[in-house]
């Protein structure tokens, strides 16, 4: 976990393999996360980056059901909204997965318009007072 001065901390992490997809699940759930930052694609240069670790539609993780509701496709980002429940929690928490799909293995955005752009739209869209945030690329 990363602490910022005068910020919420956020979680830094790598994108999820199919091995680790209930460990990463669980803790999003463990630590109360309301927002999923991912900055990588499934595949670059034919090489796997990470597994594509939420459903079309709904999947169970062992005890955690992961539940697709709303996907928002935009030029350079989607955005995912999930429901999220653990079995014997009685609590339902909407997750959401802010995509950004324009960022190059190995490089870096051609264009800042776009970046900036998902950056406003990860905090608009960001419970204040959720836990932290998951960065993952």
């Amino acid at each position: 976990m990363i602490w910022l001065p005068g910020r919420k901390s956020l979680i830094a992490t790598q994108g999820p393999m199919q091995e680790t997809v209930f460990d990463f699940w669980r803790m999003v759930w463990q630590e109360n996360t309301a927002a999923i930052v991912m900055v990588t694609n499934l595949v670059e240069v034919g090489r796997v980056k990470c597994c594509k670790y939420w459903p079309d539609d709904t999947e169970i993780y062992r005890d955690i059901k992961v539940t697709l509701i709303e996907t928002e496709l935009l030029s350079e980002y989607v955005i995912r909204t999930f429901a999220v429940e653990k079995r014997g929690a009685h609590e339902i928490r909407e997750i959401r997965q802010f995509h950004f799909t324009g960022w190059p293995d190995h490089g870096v955005p051609y264009h800042a318009t776009g970046l900036l752009g998902f950056i406003r739209r990860v905090k608009s869209k960001t419970l204040t007072n959720a836990g932290p945030m998951v960065v993952h690329c």
